[in-house]
Parts: structure tokens; sequence; C-alpha cells
């Protein structure tokens, strides 16, 4: 308490020595009614006094005396901090380095956040902080070195939680910059993202769109002017100009919408234009062009159903046309009693449609005539073998298979002719000359 801090020594209230000194007899008349009382009852009448203050001090003030003036911060220490120990020489050396160390970090501290501008950002903790290392020097320079390092301490505390609100507030100005700039306000997005590079030159964000800010008039001149070229039906220079804008803000959704928007149409008519093709080819029955001009149209649409529809279009004409072709050669073959080729044209309108009613009996006919053919062939090959019974048994066969055949044709004929007239040469004896 603030009466038990003061400490009060009672005085005697004794008069001093030429107080009790005798007097002229031309000063008597002029004494004090006090002067007459002895030193006896001086001595009652100070400790009287004495006690009576001490009495007013511990039990608090008088009735209707005016209140103590309030005391001062620097009169006396504040409850929360204890007065510094009386500190031996080198303890008191000791307490200096501990501050001096204190206060490096403090520094080293406070220079970090006064390079990001933390003032900017939070300019009442900073003011605290700073005015905690103040103190922290004033207490250094008086020699109050535990003082010193607790108000250090408290110092770096302060800055240390200021360092860790940094982030948040970078993140909430990066923020601020991008939704300017998603309205049109490059200048307040200017101005959030020159704020978070300051505290953080490497913020990817920060760097990419205060360059956004930066470029944003040039970027919306060259959107309008692509816009303008796309009303015009002139994709080419729309192109150009949604290029060039993507190119000064790879963010420009404006941009990137355009180009797909070009693309497609693009697309669109390179898929018309490939299904013209196809269906003209396939009216000329060029299957191979057809195929691969639908084709095409399918990789740029693949779930397009006309496309998809074309080409199965085209594989059905395509095979349908090839087994009319193979068909018809197989006539022609065996129109011309080449029945060799005339089998192999119909085995392959077989793959095609093995279901064709009547096809498989013509194949088996194709085969048996192109059996006897080989076997004309070959007894027809080397008349002089003949001669041989063995040989001449299987010609004899051979050209009664051949007789058979109803309706020949001119080939047969003329194969039946020839054989018969061998085998006839053959049974005839030879000449002496022959042998």
């Amino acid at each position: 308490m603030l009466e038990e801090s003061r400490r009060i020594t009672p005085t005697l209230l004794t008069p001093p020595a030429s107080a009790s000194a005798a007097v002229s007899p031309s000063e008597a008349p002029h004494r004090s009614p006090f002067a007459a009382l002895s030193a006896r009852a001086w001595w009652v009448i100070g400790v009287s006094v004495t006690l009576a203050l001490v009495v007013l001090l511990t039990t608090g003030r008088a009735p209707n005396t005016p209140a103590p003036p309030p005391s001062t911060a620097a009169e006396f220490a504040p409850a929360s901090a204890p007065s510094d120990p009386i500190l031996s020489p080198a303890a008191l050396a000791a307490a200096r380095l501990d501050a001096q160390n204190a206060l490096a970090k403090v520094l080293s501290a406070s220079d970090a956040l006064a390079a990001q501008r933390v003032s900017e950002w939070d300019a009442a903790g900073w003011a605290d902080s700073q005015h905690a290392v103040a103190q922290g020097e004033l207490a250094y320079r008086e020699q109050r070195y535990p003082a010193a390092i607790r108000l250090y301490a408290g110092a770096l505390t302060s800055l240390n939680k200021l360092a860790q609100r940094l982030p948040a507030l970078i993140a909430a100005a990066t923020l601020e910059g991008e939704q300017a700039l998603a309205r049109g306000d490059a200048v307040g997005a200017t101005r959030a993202f020159t704020r978070v590079l300051a505290a953080s030159p490497a913020e990817p964000k920060a760097t990419g769109g205060l360059a956004r800010a930066q470029h944003y008039d040039q970027v919306q001149a060259l959107l309008a002017e692509a816009a303008g070229y796309e009303h015009l039906n002139d994709p080419a220079k729309a192109r150009a100009s949604y290029a060039a804008a993507l190119a000064l803000d790879p963010a420009t959704n404006l941009a990137t919408q355009g180009l797909a928007r070009l693309d497609a149409g693009a697309q669109a008519e390179t898929y018309a234009a490939a299904m013209s093709q196809g269906y003209a080819a396939l009216t000329d029955q060029r299957f191979d062009m057809a195929r691969a001009a639908f084709t095409k149209a399918a990789q740029l649409r693949p779930t397009a159903e006309d496309a998809q529809r074309a080409l199965a279009t085209t594989a059905q004409l395509a095979s349908a046309a090839k087994f009319s072709a193979y068909l018809s050669s197989a006539a022609r073959h065996e129109s011309s009693e080449r029945w060799a080729d005339a089998l192999s044209a119909l085995n392959a309108a077989i793959r095609l449609d093995p279901d064709v009613e009547g096809l498989s009996a013509r194949r088996e006919h194709a085969r048996s005539r192109a059996a006897l053919a080989r076997r004309l062939q070959d007894a027809l090959q080397n008349p002089a073998q003949l001669r041989v019974p063995a040989t001449a048994a299987a010609a004899e066969l051979t050209l009664l298979d051949a007789r058979r055949i109803p309706k020949p044709g001119p080939k047969l004929r003329a194969q039946i002719q020839q054989l018969s007239a061998a085998l006839k040469k053959s049974r005839e004896p030879l000449l002496e000359s022959e042998r």
C-alpha cells in the first residue's frame, strides 16, 4: 500500500537552541504564550502529534480532508512488474549480455517484418512491438538489464504474432486483387497485388495478377477487336486477336473461350466438308475414298451418329459391290470355261455372304469342272504317255466324265475331241520309224 511504502520517522518537536536562549528585556513583551512551556511539555506535545499522524495514515484520511494526489508511474512501479533485484557485478555483467542477445533477436525479427512492410498490414501491432523495443532500450541504458530482457521478450512475442498473421493477410490481399480483376478494377487489383509483393516478392499469384492488371486495358482492347472480327465472319483475324490477348494474360477466360469457339466453328466446317466428300464418293461407288472421308469426320466428332451411320452404310455398300463383282467375275469365268478362276471368285463371294441361296452348289459345280479341266490338261499334255496302259485307262475315264457333261462349251468339246483322237492314235501299232 501507499501508506506502507512510505517510512515515517517521528520527529521531536523541540524548539531550536536559539528558542531556549534568554531574550532581552526589550523582546519580552513580544514572546509567544507557548514560550513558557518546559522542554518536557514540548516533548509530550511532539509525541502526541506524531502518534496522531501515524493513526491517520494507517486508518485512512480524516473526515473532510482532501484526497492525496494520485501517484505516478515514475514514483511507484506497477504491481505486475517486479522490481529488479540487486545484482552482483558478475551477475550484472551476465544480465547485460543476455539483454544484448535478446535485443539481437528482437532486431532481427523486427528488420524482417519491416522488410515485409508489416506496418502497412497491422499498424497498431507494429507500433506496440516498437514501443516495447523502445522501453527495453530505455531500461538497458539505465542498466536495468532484467527489465530490459523482459521487455525484449514481450516485443519478440509481439513480433512473432505479427509474422504468424502475415500469411493470412497476404492470402486475403491476393484474393482481393483477384476479385478486383474479376470485376474489371485494374487499379484496385494493382494496389492489392503490389502490397502482396512488397511483403512476399516471390508470391506467384500476386506476380501473375499484377502482370494481368498492368495489361488489363490492352487485353480488353484485343478482346473487343477479336469479337468484332468474329461478327464480321473473319475467323483468321479474330483468332490472331484472341491469341495476342491470351499471350498477355494467359488467364483471360474470354480469350480462351473465343479460341475454343473458333476451333469449334472450324471443326464444324471441316466436318461438313468431310461428310460431303464422303457422300459424293459413295454415289460414285468410290468406296475407299468414301470410307476415308467418313473416317475423318468421325475423328473430328467421335460421338456424331451420322458419321458412324455413313461408315456403316459405306461398309455395307462396299461389301455388296464386292459381292456383286465376285459373282460377275465368276460368271465371266464360267462362260469362258476358266473354272479355276470361277472357283476363286465364288469362294470370295461366299466369304462375304455365305447365306446366299444356291451359291454353295454353284461353287461345287465350279470345283468339279476345274478338277476335270486339270485332268484333261494333264492327259493332253503328253500324248506319248497314253500308250502306257495305266495312263491310257485313266485318260479313258477322264474322257468318259467329260462326255457326261451336259451342254459342254466350245473349250470342253475341243478337249474331248483332242483326247479322243490321242487315245485312238495311242492304240495304233507303232511304225518302224517311231520305234
